[in-house]
């Protein structure tokens, strides 16, 4: 079977292809110097700079896959590069900020307040290490709002295997039989029983029998477990608002969380009886019930992991008796309820402690002015006046407890507003569309997006719909974003390591500042319905709250499908979540990682309830010192130091720009003791601590991972002249760290080279790509001798056999100085178009020239489409091999091969990275 069948494209109708056009072509090659970015002309070298910042962000937020995808991309915008059609959506919202057309700040005779001369001249916010609000354009009114209604479908990496070492960790045969009656046989499935093998393991059995697991780390259980009790949360609300809907959002909150206390112990109990946890010695001798606990949860993260979240829900219903009949509670704590039988001036409360220092019990004794009283008993004051109140409670006002279903049942579903505005309707159309859910949810979407504001105001209207505001269902979306946000990071995270770092395995809860930027991303706004008062306050920019609701509808409606589906707006705030640390832990993990340590003093100004505070940040490296004041601020100390923080780390980013290469005095001195620093420190990095420096771009590793080699050299000129040159000592520790970055970045785990390997589908365009890795690494591994004109005439003479070949040489009599790898590359070009070619029984043209230091191959195949037939190895070609950069266009390739370059008249930073890029 012809290997090239659905990969070559023809044209419609093939053209004439003219000899001696190669001037041509590298003439429109030469003019390829912008992209078109929101109706302005951006020149390549901006694109490469701003995307290399965004990349520099990702590796700060620990999201490794978007940080692939940004670097990838600064090789789109190599001079002469064919521009996309399209970036990515997230990556173009990152970049539209940084592309703006900059403003120059009026010239002040007056220097701005509190202003330290450290601080520097030059503003400019380049790195956001929290996640930034991206806060939607406000459209006209008379506007339809622009959201993107487009699902997509969600794409699950599965979770990286485990080692060989694990398999012995015994799997509980109760377990899986357990298992198996729900539907889950893990016999069928060996990857998914040797991860719940893991997942029976408490840290400390971790702990104690490390050569279980290598080059494992205990926060993959932590991970687990946190998926595992969002998804229990999330299963727990989802019985309890399917049976109640109260009339106090204080009422279902409560339920819920009493719900999940005695879910725990449940499962806890569940997972005890299968024999199945594994504990460490000091932790079986006095097993705490919070053990088995955990446990069960991190089961259950697997078994989400895995795809079996459904089945997990019918587990829990079985295991968990209180899911099918909660118990009853009250929207108030005890205290608060019995104020509302007994005032609180007619109460009088005593304590008294018993018992030894360290497990001390309190007794509470509660006596109302009729001498009635009650006791209660707890391990601190506060649950012992709890327990009191109760039980006075009990014994006295026993109609306080209600019923958890009195005032709670469901109630009959709503109907749409009858007078709602347009853009109300069009907000629930959009959404529906966006969601893909049937009509029927139009009623609850109304829900959502309605605020008790409203609901006070349009009494009539509200009544005769059957609706109520949207807290109860915020509160059920609530838990299910939690849940969502826990699976996204922890499939991100465990498909690509098993030994994550702490700030790596971060899993946070989405904040009110998260979900409102969801909100904002949704448009949701504009149809959220207010009441008069409420239109210019501040509940109109608070749009969490419908975010929220709207999430648990669509919940409501899909489930777990929306593990597999989702909106695009929803995937992209799910992968932009910020679980990185604040800008000062970060600022510290960059310094530690070269022996800099980091002291903070602060000053205050302004009267006690008006106070505002500025940290100066003091940086120590040897003999060395370092003072930055921050420009601005704070309200208290920990904003002033996270401010301060985040300043030293903008001025960071900013030196990376060569756009910006002129530093004011006082960036010039953190400048240079940070660069002397990495210097100084680069051979003591570990391996996993050096590969977060080059996914930072330390010392400028990322201008040469992207191949951007002039803008390399132009930045190590401007860092030797601050620093001077690169000292003896240090030499070889930046030459290794150079050496390991561009070989992760050509051949790692993570590389295009790799990715590609590693495609499995069978669609035409993965088996191209697959094709395209396995001719790169033909041109890694088996890389030509002589000259480019002996490559091509050892291939013409076997190309001739099978289809018409003509050649064009307008080297006259200059030879190019060409590295093997890239005379490999021209080797697998010519191979590549002349089976192409010969696959549909055509004709191949071949010119090569030589001009100002670099060669270019143009290869022509007359009726095929060459940008469709060679972009697979293009792409993987142009981001894997030094000087080598793949130019298709429609009906030809052009392939710009740059000499080996003098190293003579360049710095001595330049030469070490120079030398490591031509042959690492």
């Amino acid at each position: 079977m012809n290997r090239w069948v659905g990969i070559v494209s023809l044209r419609d109708a093939p053209v004439v292809t003219p000899i001696h056009r190669i001037a041509l072509a590298i003439e429109a090659a030469n003019r390829r110097r912008s992209y078109v970015f929101d109706g302005r002309d951006v020149p390549y070298t901006r694109m490469r700079s701003e995307i290399r910042s965004v990349a520099r962000r990702y590796a700060f937020l620990q999201d490794w896959e978007r940080w692939n995808v940004a670097t990838d991309a600064v090789r789109w915008f190599h001079d002469g590069a064919v521009s996309p059609r399209s970036l990515p959506a997230w990556l173009s919202e990152d970049l539209r900020p940084r592309l703006r057309p900059r403003k120059h700040a009026p010239v002040t005779s007056t220097p701005p307040p509190q202003r330290a001369s450290s601080a520097p001249v030059r503003r400019r916010t380049a790195l956001a290490l929290r996640t930034p609000q991206r806060e939607a354009p406000r459209p006209a009114p008379s506007a339809r709002p622009p959201r993107a209604l487009r699902g997509v479908d969600v794409v699950r990496r599965p979770l990286r295997a485990l080692p060989q070492e694990c398999t012995p960790i015994p799997l509980s045969a109760e377990l899986a039989d357990r298992l198996r009656r729900h539907g889950i046989d893990v016999r069928e499935d060996s990857p998914l029983a040797h991860w719940l093998a893991l997942a029976s393991c408490h840290s400390s059995y971790f702990y104690e029998n490390p050569h279980l697991f290598p080059d494992m780390s205990d926060e993959t259980l932590t991970m687990l477990g946190k998926v595992g009790a969002g998804a229990a949360d999330v299963m727990i609300a989802d019985d309890y608002t399917s049976k109640f809907a109260p009339d106090e959002l204080g009422l279902q909150n409560k339920a819920i969380v009493t719900l999940r206390s005695l879910v725990r112990n449940e499962l806890g109990s569940w997972i005890a009886g299968t024999k199945a946890v594994l504990l460490g010695l000091g932790e079986a001798q006095g097993r705490a019930a919070s053990v088995s606990q955990y446990v069960a949860y991190q089961v259950i993260g697997v078994l989400v992991l895995h795809g079996h979240f459904d089945a997990v829900r019918l587990l829990l219903r079985a295991v968990c008796p209180s899911l099918l009949d909660p118990p009853a509670v009250n929207a108030l704590d005890p205290v608060t309820t019995l104020h509302k039988y007994v005032s609180a001036q007619e109460m009088s409360w005593t304590y008294v402690a018993d018992g030894p220092q360290h497990e001390q019990s309190f007794t509470a004794t509660a006596v109302d002015a009729r001498g009635r009283q009650a006791q209660g008993v707890a391990a601190s004051k506060k649950k012992a006046r709890s327990a009191a109140a109760e039980s006075f409670l009990d014994m006295y006002e026993p109609q306080w407890r209600g019923s958890s279903a009195e005032g709670s049942v469901s109630r009959p579903n709503p109907s749409t507003y009858r007078s709602a505005d347009r853009e109300h309707d069009e907000a629930v159309a959009d959404l529906e569309t966006m969601f893909e859910l049937p009509s029927a949810s139009r009623p609850w979407l109304s829900q959502a997006l309605t605020h008790s504001s409203y609901a006070y105001e349009h009494k009539a209207e509200f009544a005769a719909a059957r609706q109520r505001d949207n807290a109860l269902l915020a509160n059920h979306g609530s838990f299910v974003l939690n849940f969502l946000a826990a699976e996204a990071r922890a499939r991100a995270v465990l498909s690509r390591t098993l030994s994550p770092e702490d700030d790596e395995a971060r899993i946070v809860t989405p904040t009110n500042a998260d979900c409102r930027a969801l909100g904002q991303a949704l448009f949701l706004r504009t149809g959220y319905l207010l009441g008069r008062g409420e239109t210019s306050g501040a509940a109109a920019e608070s749009v969490e709250n419908p975010a929220q609701a709207v999430a648990a509808v669509a919940w409501r409606t899909h489930g777990s499908r929306l593990l597999l589906r989702r909106p695009e707006v929803l995937d992209h705030w799910l992968g932009a979540l910020d679980n990185a640390q604040d800008p000062h832990t970060q600022l510290q993990a960059l310094c530690s990682a070269y022996s800099v340590h980091i002291e903070e003093q602060y000053s205050e100004t302004g009267a006690h309830h008006e106070r505002s505070f500025w940290c100066t940040l003091i940086l120590h490296q040897g003999d060395r010192t370092l003072r930055w004041r921050g420009a601005d601020g704070g309200s208290n100390k920990t904003r002033a130091k996270l401010l301060a923080s985040q300043e030293l780390l903008d001025v960071l980013d900013a030196s990376l720009s060569v756009e910006e290469l002129q530093w004011s005095a006082s960036e010039r001195k953190v400048l240079r003791f940070m660069l002397t620093a990495q210097m100084r420190g680069m051979s003591a990095l570990k391996a996993r601590t050096r590969t977060k420096a080059a996914a930072r771009g330390d010392l400028g590793v990322a201008l040469l991972t992207t191949g951007d080699i002039d803008s390399f050299v132009a930045w190590t000129r401007e860092v030797e002249q601050l620093v001077g040159p690169v000292p003896e000592h240090a030499r070889e520790g930046i030459a290794s760290f150079y050496r390991a970055a561009l070989h992760d970045a050509r051949k790692g785990t993570g590389s295009a080279l790799a990715r590609a390997e590693r495609l499995t589908d069978g669609d035409s365009s993965a088996i191209a790509t697959t094709f395209a890795a396995t001719a790169v690494r033909r041109a890694m591994s088996q890389p030509e001798t002589g000259t480019l004109r002996d490559v091509i005439a050892r291939w013409w003479q076997e190309q001739a056999r099978a289809t018409p070949v003509r050649l064009n040489d307008e080297l006259m009599d200059e030879e190019p100085n060409l590295l093997p790898a890239q005379l490999g590359a021209v080797r697998e070009v010519l191979n590549w178009c002349g089976e192409a070619a010969a696959s549909i029984d055509g004709r191949i043209d071949v010119e090569f020239d030589a001009r100002d230091g670099k060669t270019h191959l143009l290869v022509a195949m007359p009726g095929v489409d060459v940008a469709a037939t060679c972009s697979a190895l293009s792409d993987v070609l142009t981001r894997t091999l030094p000087f080598v950069d793949c130019m298709p266009d429609e009906d030809r390739l052009l392939v710009r091969l740059t000499d080996i370059p003098g190293t003579e008249d360049l710095c001595s930073l330049a030469q070490l990275g120079l030398e490591e890029y031509l042959w690492a």
